[in-house]
């Protein structure tokens, strides 16, 4: 849910921080990591392109962008507007909310799990 995704956001963001003020992570290694998160996402956007999933490219598209202000110190993006990030969502990304993807990444790691998410 979204209140989920906002507490671990939150969380990454203070765990950062407290890296940051105690020397565990430099500012040259921060800047290291957002560069190469957003090389990974510039790809990702190509690959989300070609697949036919011009929403899902389109907020990948503004994490690059707000990575980008970041790194130069520039004003980041606007927020895209909800439901005009990339247009409408196109048949096939409705029938595809990747959990598919998600249990086969699991499953290729844990190994088979059984419905109530418990190794089988």
């Amino acid at each position: 849910t979204v209140g989920d995704v906002s507490s671990r956001i939150t969380m990454q963001m203070t765990l950062l921080q407290q890296q940051i003020q105690s020397g565990a992570k430099t500012q040259e290694e921060y800047t290291s990591e957002v560069q190469a998160r957003m090389k990974l996402d510039e790809n990702l956007v190509v690959f989300l392109q070609q697949q036919g999933r011009s929403g899902d490219a389109a907020l990948v598209g503004h994490r690059v962008a707000l990575a980008r202000a970041e790194l130069s110190g520039e004003e980041p993006p606007a927020e895209p507007p909800v439901g005009e990030a990339g247009g409408e969502r196109t048949e096939q990304e409705e029938d595809d909310d990747g959990e598919d993807d998600i249990d086969a990444e699991l499953e290729a790691e844990d190994g088979p799990q059984d419905d109530d998410g418990e190794d089988d």
